[in-house]
């Protein structure tokens, strides 16, 4: 598409870094450009990963009922009844910010940039994969705005009042303020809003054209009757009369202009394009000149930028030359300057226009560069300037400053956004509890650094780290373009499902307690947790079990029903029940605490929980300590509660915290030890016996019990099942040696279960075995060394190794057939990548350095014959024709982490740390290192 220039220039200074040197993750060295001090990066990001990521953001932002093939597990349904008010369906469409009020003026605006970006970059959406995502969260947003217009002259702007909505800190789901919904009609207009969402639509009916073109059609009429609307009421009062307080429209002819180029691209039709230069003539003009305003940036509240350039684009007569030389003016700003006046520059780079969303700003400006440099009518010279300046504000999003601006990008993204449901609190308090956001909000565009590039990660800071819809509706089109000019990764399994943390539990003290008069009785103080985030939700079907033993008092000739339970206070109603058996025969029961009807959520201090206080009273004397509810809460107090797990806590009778006592025959009891006899401990055995049998000693049993099956493992692998006498099974050595004499060490147990519900395991044996040796032949003076040079910390995001493989002496190797096994616990269930950062050859005599032009290839292999030490293990091959030659040594460096950049634990990692733990395979035989 259009100029390409700079991508050449690009490719150049890129080239240059490589000589000096520029890898991984390093900030990366800046060249300024005396004329223009446009910062240019001198290495490429992965702009297919941020592409990606801030598509994904849109996932999170989404109300009402939401799809069943969500990305993440934290978001659930949210605004179910919104509308209800006014007898409508208003549900869907998607929250502004960190907040839950839908303004449709930034929404609107958001649909329009995206679909913008998709008719910019189709190819590249489809081809990444992207184009499913982006189109969904287009259509959802306009599927609702075709709700808010339900007749032609009425349009609801806003579902949600500003003031109740920020006075509560709550996940969305949990929402419990009035949303009232706010429309605008010819009595109380609102141009500007109705503008934006007749161009959103008329811009969605192009994407939809030919995939849907019922729904397609059905966008366009509501946006002609949606522009007419604007067009009548010609004023904004209705409009700022409820939303003017936190999108107060400035003007409404640049919607006018925006909406009627859009539905000119849709139709053709030239009476719209005809309407849209009208329309221009109100624009706001450049101080006291004639010139078209162009010293402020495109946003949700000036979109005359966008439209200029769509006009030029698109108006074939001389007029267009007037809005190219108006956008021009306007990137020039931007860029090189106008006439002497240019945008402010921070220190580290950033095209800085205003403190409140200062990266929306340059990378909105970015896209819209982007877009005119890839224009074939561009001019070639700006072109090249302004595809510059958008690669140097991406970078400063993605780290050229020293860190990233997007959530989730890397180990230097914030964390802690001004967002009510990623913080996941309980507390209705935005600096309260949790002290750190309890979710990842991958993709989301903060606000951004100050004019003199400082910057806080913290949740209060609204003004710098708050994220918004409009935010990312720029970003999203320059990342695109960013992908198509200088590539990236795109993760087709990319998600966001968190590990599910603390939700619901239970927390307990003793209260009061008598246990030395004749009639003993203890007091309890419990209280009940919701804080619930995966999502949050209200619960009104609690209810928890207390486990009592009551044995004593049945051997002392009285029941159950001499027991009393009485409830001496409750936060909320609850019902307390009599005591009920659980296992009559050990003389265990239980009271249960039914909650229903009790709305708990975390909403705040009093209604995320519901204290309880009950007493439980014998006839008589009665150790309640042996209870299996009073475990842990022997030195517990009113004062200091504990977390009782012994406490059985139930949501729609589903157990959803703490346990419930074994039953009868479930109750553990002391068990003999099981031994396997055969093969003997320490048995070495030679390579004929190609199946090791596996015996158990035949008089093995539990006590109380029979034995019912024996489950038999070798390296901790299952390997078979018996359940009867002789408790039997076999294993196949696998592999082979490298050399006679070589054993392979095989540990052998057995578990065995009995009908009594008991198990136990054998003690382990070790046996050696002799594999076959090889019938190719194998090099054997192979040395491997690895370290963890420039990354040694035990917990670490990264593990950063060296290997380096000398052929000490023997015929060259093929380095094709040439592989290393690293092997390590992956600490989770989370995509890895490896990077493969440099590969080199070194000899002991001249010449003493050559350059390898081979690739080295990482990849992460999940293991089916998992240890303690190793779950996986990095492997390195290599693609080449070349040879290690006796005396070389082969160095590579690697790279491996996960995508959400969470730590690894190298403590327990096999290969750490110990170069002969480090595996060398040559065609697929073992011929350095040590397996696990």
């Amino acid at each position: 598409m259009g100029n390409k220039k700079l991508k050449k220039t690009m490719s150049m200074i890129l080239g240059v870094s490589l000589i000096l040197g520029t890898v991984g993750n390093a900030v990366p060295a800046v060249l300024a450009s005396s004329d223009t001090n446009t910062v240019v990066n001198t290495k490429n990001y992965n702009y297919g990963d941020a592409l990606e990521k801030s598509v994904m953001f849109y996932d999170f932002q989404k109300s009402g009922k939401l799809p069943e093939n969500q990305r993440n597990n934290w978001r659930g349904d949210s605004g179910l009844a919104d509308g209800a008010d006014v007898g409508l369906d208003l549900t869907g469409g998607m929250y502004d910010c960190g907040d839950h009020v839908k303004f449709n003026l930034p929404m609107a605006y958001t649909s329009t940039m995206l679909a913008w970006s998709y008719l910019e970059s189709t190819d590249i959406y489809k081809n990444s994969g992207q184009d499913v995502y982006l189109l969904e969260n287009i259509k959802w947003i306009t599927d609702y705005l075709i709700k808010c217009h339900p007749s032609a002259d009425v349009y609801y702007y806003q579902v949600g009042d500003g003031g109740l909505d920020h006075a509560y800190w709550t996940s969305a789901e949990v929402m419990q303020m009035n949303r009232p919904a706010y429309k605008v009609d010819l009595d109380h207009p609102g141009s500007a809003v109705c503008g934006e969402a007749a161009a959103a639509l008329a811009s969605a009916s192009i994407l939809f054209k030919d995939s849907d073109p019922t729904y397609a059609a059905t966008c366009l009429k509501h946006a002609k009757e949606l522009f007419s609307l604007a067009e009548r009421m010609k004023g904004d009062s209705g409009y700022k009369e409820h939303a003017g307080s936190y999108y107060n429209s400035s003007h409404f002819y640049d919607e006018l202009s925006w909406a009627s180029i859009w539905i000119y691209i849709a139709t053709n039709d030239g009476t719209y394009l005809t309407k849209s230069k009208d329309y221009s003539e109100y624009w706001g003009k450049e101080g006291q000149t004639d010139e078209i305003a162009y010293t402020w940036a495109h946003c949700w509240d000036d979109v005359h930028f966008g439209a200029e350039l769509l006009i030029a684009q698109h108006d074939s007569s001389e007029d267009a030359a007037i809005y190219k030389e108006a956008i021009e003016n306007n990137l020039d700003y931007w860029t090189t300057g106008k006439d002497g006046e240019r945008i402010t520059y921070t220190p580290k780079g950033l095209a800085f226009r205003d403190s409140w969303g200062s990266l929306r700003y340059s990378s909105t400006q970015s896209f819209l560069a982007s877009v005119y440099a890839d224009w074939d009518k561009a001019d070639p010279g700006r072109a090249d300037t302004y595809e510059t300046f958008a690669k140097s504000q991406a970078d400063y999003i993605l780290g050229s400053s020293g860190r990233s601006y997007l959530i989730g990008y890397d180990e230097t993204s914030p964390t802690q956004p001004h967002h009510r449901t990623a913080h996941g609190a309980w507390e209705n308090n935005a600096s309260g509890a949790p002290s750190k956001a309890r979710h990842v909000l991958v993709g989301a565009l903060v606000g951004g650094p100050d004019s003199n590039d400082g910057y806080q990660d913290v949740i209060t800071d609204y003004q710098h780290n708050e994220v918004g819809c409009d935010y990312n509706a720029g970003l999203v089109g320059l990342m695109a373009k960013m992908y198509d000019d200088f590539g990236g990764t795109i993760n087709p399994d990319l998600n966001a499902i968190e590990t599910v943390g603390e939700e619901l539990f239970v927390e307990a003290g003793v209260n009061a307690q008598d246990k030395q008069n004749t009639v003993n009785f203890v007091e309890l103080k419990t209280v009940v947790y919701n804080r619930t985030a995966w999502p949050a939700r209200v619960t009104d079907k609690l209810s928890f079990r207390y486990f009592v033993d009551i044995s004593d008092v049945i051997a002392s000739g009285k029941t159950a029903s001499d027991m009393k339970i009485a409830c001496s206070y409750s936060q909320r109603s609850a019902k307390v029940s009599e005591l009920k058996p659980w296992d009559a025969e050990h003389g265990i029961y239980y009271t249960e605490i039914d909650l229903s009807g009790a709305k708990i959520y975390p909403g705040g201090q009093s209604e995320h929980k519901n204290e309880l206080q009950i007493r439980i009273t014998a006839p008589g004397k009665w150790d309640y300590t042996k209870s299996p509810s009073f475990k842990d809460l022997e030195n517990s107090s009113s004062s200091s509660l504990v977390k009782s797990e012994n406490i059985a806590l139930y949501d729609d009778g589903k157990l959803v915290f703490g346990k419930e006592p074994s039953k009868g025959s479930d109750i553990p009891v002391e068990t003999p030890t099981v031994e396997v006899v055969n093969p003997t401990d320490g048995a070495v055995i030679d390579m004929s016996k190609e199946v090791i049998p596996i015996e158990l000693n035949a008089d093995a049993s539990i006590a109380k019990g029979n034995i019912t099956k024996v489950v038999f493992y070798v390296n901790d692998k299952e390997v078979g099942t018996s359940i009867s006498k002789p408790y039997q099974a076999s294993f196949t050595p696998s592999g082979t040696a490298s050399k006679l004499g070589d054993l392979k060490s095989y540990t052998i147990k057995a578990k065995a279960y009995g009908d009594n519900g008991t198990s136990t395991v054998s003690k382990s044996i070790t046996v050696q075995v002799q594999l076959p040796v090889s019938e190719k032949p194998i090099p054997t003076d192979i040395e491997i060394e690895v370290s963890n040079t420039g990354n040694t910390a035990i917990s670490t995001s990264t593990l950063q190794n060296n290997f380096s493989i000398k052929h000490k002496s023997g015929k060259a190797l093929d380095l094709s057939k040439l592989s290393i096994r690293y092997y390590y616990t992956s600490d989770g269930t989370e995509k890895e990548t490896v990077w493969c950062d440099n590969t080199s050859m070194t000899y002991n005599k001249a010449p003493w350095y050559v350059s390898y032009t081979g690739i080295s290839k990482g990849n992460v292999v999940k293991m089916s014959d998992k240890t303690s030490l190793s779950d996986s293990y990095i492997e390195i091959t290599f693609n080449s024709s070349d040879t290690l030659e006796e005396g070389a040594v082969l160095n590579v460096a690697t790279r491996t982490a996960k995508d959400n950049w969470s730590n690894y634990d190298q403590s327990n990692d096999y290969s750490y740390g110990d170069s002969e733990k480090v595996a060398v395979y040559y065609d697929g035989i073992l011929i350095s290192g040590i397996e696990p």
